[in-house]
């Protein structure tokens, strides 16, 4: 399943950027439908050389498949066009790095508008840089891709590690998980990315089926669940 990976609603968060006078380019990534001009991000018109950019870190790694820009309810002072670079360090470079690559080119937007990029499937991203020329005037920006697989198995065990212990007894029972592997998975928090790893020689020694049934739908708790051949 694909989900948009910079919004604010898996941690996305806005860097840096050029200008934030009128409105903050962080509004940009909200979660929500932009109702007014107001909710997006609204530069100062620049009059000199150069362009405003914005530089956001990923919520979640992931591999892009489609861009989003949208320039709603901007009629008369929506960006004239605009540029998207992505990069797979982090923290995220500084804007004069040579660490970023293309993955929109500069194109023309239209004012009022929702604009879909298709772009191919590339290396993980971690950070994008959004650029608007001459300056911003958008409303939402979206960026839909899979999440990475190291990335989901990181917030898996946070959010489990991060759990009040009956909480975390409670979501172990909902996920059908009981015995001796959930209550070492209570006892042993805070765990490591490779906790569930370490489980499989103890769960292969074990008798019957329900161990291993276990131990699947933990590791679809923690680490998401298997794609179509099996894997992570």
């Amino acid at each position: 399943m694909t989900i948009d990976l910079a919004s604010q609603a898996v941690g996305g968060a806005l860097v840096s950027c050029s200008d934030d006078f009128y409105t903050s380019p962080s509004l940009l990534i909200r979660p929500d439908e932009a109702r007014t001009m107001g909710d997006g991000w609204e530069a100062r018109r620049r009059r000199g050389p150069g362009n405003d950019f914005a530089i956001f870190q990923l919520g979640l790694e992931g591999d892009i498949r489609k861009v989003v820009v949208e320039t709603i309810y901007f009629r008369y002072n929506a960006s004239g066009e605009i540029a998207v670079q992505r990069c797979g360090q982090l923290p995220a470079p500084s804007p004069q790095s040579g660490a970023w690559e293309p993955l929109v080119e500069r194109t023309i937007v239209q004012p009022d508008t929702n604009h879909v990029f298709m772009v191919s499937g590339r290396a993980s991203t971690a950070c994008v840089r959004l650029d608007a020329f001459p300056d911003g005037g958008l409303s939402r920006f979206r960026l839909i891709g899979w999440v990475d697989p190291a990335a989901r198995r990181r917030v898996g065990y946070d959010w489990f590690n991060s759990l009040p212990p009956d909480q975390a007894t409670r979501c172990l029972t909902d996920a059908g998980i009981a015995g001796d592997l959930a209550a070492r998975a209570l006892e042993q928090r805070p765990l490591a990315t490779n906790w569930l790893s370490s489980q499989v020689s103890t769960v292969g020694s074990s008798s019957g089926t329900s161990a291993a049934q276990n131990l699947r739908a933990l590791a679809a708790m923690l680490e998401g669940p298997a794609d179509r051949d099996g894997s992570r």
